[in-house]
């Protein structure tokens, strides 16, 4: 009887259970496969039995071979109607045990009922009927090991049935020929056992691969299935966690741009600056925690175009100046003459990259300077940012990488981060095939070198839109807003836009106001009580299908799921273009532009 240890029964994964299951399982089959290829031999035994029967009758009296050969037919019957109970029994799995047992109680008297044969013969039959008997006889017992030997015991049980009496029958014949065949009948007799012992082990042997190749693989499965549950749950809860988050940040950036840019007195602008570039800095944590979850799952697109890579440098060094001259740090760069002039590349992600590691350096060098590096390499590209700092002790820089790991205690009370910049900029170098690594000593300062694969191309990059004051537009435009923060954000900046504008707390005050025919564009927040603005777009664009309209209001989706399956999203229920929440004055009117005409310079009048 196989007793499974004490485990909870959530608990199958501890080796003890796994293969305690697989013992199981493998008791189940090789008793399955004894029962189940009994059928088929009983048929064809009962067959020989009527054969010898009419052999027997030669020397035995009829009744006596008639009872025998219904003996062995009941019994026969018997066994057949065992195998269907097995069959029918869906606790077979869990009762292999009893069976096997139930088995052995019939298989016995089966056994015994063909040894009476030579009861029937008599110690002094000769010539055929003799050699029949013994023939047919061990000739039965090497059928019986063939089928039985899944189970060694079964297989037992019936050789010694059979043949134990036809040696005994030698035996009482007497004689030197009897004898020497009681002998060679043992003999033959040790012979099958030995076979139905090596095949009985390697019938387990091979069920026991089988069983544990399929119960890996059912692991495998289940941690598969594990590990994409836990990746949708938490892209999930990244996604709550993100829209949650910026959607009050949204209120917090807007409101701190109008402040700063509005303000007639410097103090005040200082002042919310301050709380813009905080903003900002929170605005980096979230993008670096729905990046991290990007780059985990593979989801994160590069998007490769010319660029030029001195440029991109130079850009990342001018953000970093002020807080370098502010902390009194020398800032350096320096280009390798054989550098090209232009690569094919993702160049947004590259300033990432270098602004991670430029902040890196400021954060932890107190003095000295800090040097940016760019040369060609056999990859493509290798940048390099070189600092004073402490340096780094050598059993940190094997967990340098980690996310959420920074440079110790001391780092802690300066970081402004959540310790994932390198993280995701080593895993941006990779995904564009190249690699981050540091070398450092304590002491002696850091040395980060980032290599991208970049090739040389010869066309020039788009260039890109200058940096001047938002244009003024002409329109009205109905900003659709539960949250009343970010509607008047949103209300201010078009303000500044030139823009007049209205408010609709949900998707039915929208469609309500949409249905007055004054609004030349809708900013539609997606995620609203009542009903959001999907549906509500939906409905609109339906009410414009029908005969008789021939204008086409133009639907901004506004929302703080930022993904690019909710970009398609928002264009599939009918939005003409999608602007993700926290946004700034420039990015707004880069949206409207397409869509709303400027307005006409001041003194000149239309006509």
């Amino acid at each position: 009887m196989i007793t499974p240890p004490h485990h909870p029964v959530s608990d199958w994964s501890t080796p003890a259970r796994s293969d305690w299951i697989v013992r199981e399982r493998i008791a189940y089959e090789r008793v399955a496969a004894m029962i189940v290829a009994t059928t088929f031999p009983m048929f064809v035994g009962m067959a020989f039995a009527v054969a010898c029967a009419v052999v027997l009758l030669r020397v035995a009296p009829a009744p006596a071979v008639l009872a025998w050969l219904l003996a062995l037919g009941a019994l026969t019957v018997a066994r057949v109607l065992q195998v269907r109970r097995f069959r029918a029994d869906r606790q077979r799995r869990a009762r292999a045990d009893h069976w096997e047992r139930r088995y052995l109680m019939l298989l016995l008297p089966y056994g015994l009922a063909w040894s009476a044969m030579l009861l029937l013969a008599g110690p002094r039959v000769g010539g055929f009927v003799f050699s029949f008997v013994i023939v047919g006889l061990l000739g039965v017992a090497s059928v019986g090991v063939y089928t039985l030997h899944s189970v060694f015991r079964a297989a037992v049980v019936w050789v010694l049935a059979i043949v134990l009496p036809v040696a005994a029958w030698c035996l009482w014949r007497g004689g030197f020929d009897s004898a020497v065949l009681a002998l060679g009948t043992l003999l033959f007799t040790a012979a099958m056992l030995h076979e139905a012992r090596r095949s009985s082990r390697l019938q387990v042997e091979m069920l026991r691969l089988r069983l544990e190749n399929a119960a890996i693989a059912d692991d495998r499965a289940r941690a598969l299935a594990l590990a994409e549950q836990s990746s949708r749950a938490k892209t999930r809860f990244l996604a709550t966690v993100s829209h949650e988050m910026r959607t009050p940040l949204n209120g917090i950036v807007g409101m701190s741009e109008l402040l700063r840019d509005g303000a007639p007195d410097a103090q005040v602008r200082q002042r919310a600056d301050h709380v813009l570039r905080s903003a900002e800095q929170l605005h980096r944590v979230i993008g670096d925690l729905l990046d991290l979850s990007r780059l985990e799952f593979g989801r994160l697109a590069l998007d490769p175009a010319p660029f030029d890579p001195a440029q991109a440098l130079r850009e990342v060094l001018a953000l970093a100046a002020p807080q370098a001259a502010e902390r009194g740090l020398q800032l350096d760069m320096a280009l390798d003459p054989a550098l090209p002039r232009y690569v094919a590349g993702d160049a947004a992600r590259v300033k990432q990259v270098l602004n991670n590691l430029l902040s890196n350096a400021l954060r932890f060098t107190a003095a000295g300077r800090i040097e940016a590096t760019l040369a060609p390499c056999p990859l493509g590209l290798r940048y390099t940012v070189t600092d004073t700092g402490p340096g780094i002790a050598p059993e940190r820089l094997a967990t340098l990488f980690e996310p959420f790991d920074d440079a110790g205690a001391d780092a802690d009370r300066r970081r402004q981060g959540i310790g994932l910049g390198l993280t995701i900029s080593r895993r941006l170098a990779r995904a564009m095939n190249g690699d981050l690594v540091c070398e450092s000593q304590p002491g002696q300062g850091a040395r980060f070198v980032f290599t991208l694969q970049a090739p040389v191309v010869t066309q020039p990059p788009q260039p890109a839109p200058e940096d001047r004051p938002p244009p003024q537009l002409s329109g009205r435009v109905l900003v659709v807003d539960d949250n009343e923060v970010n509607a008047l954000v949103a209300q201010a900046m078009l303000l500044r836009l030139g823009l007049a504008s209205d408010i609709a707390t949900d998707g039915e005050q929208a469609l309500v106001q949409m249905a007055r025919g004054v609004h030349d564009l809708v900013l539609m927040d997606c995620r609203m009580p009542t009903l959001d603005g999907w549906e509500a777009t939906r409905r609109w664009r339906a009410h414009e299908d029908a005969p008789g309209v021939e204008t086409r209001l133009p639907i901004i989706g506004v929302t703080a799921n930022v993904s690019e399956a909710d970009r398609q999203h928002c264009l599939q229920c009918g939005m003409d273009d999608f602007l993700p929440k926290p946004f700034r004055v420039q990015e707004l009117a880069t949206i409207l532009r397409p869509f709303l005409p400027e307005a006409a310079p001041r003194g000149q009048s239309g006509g």
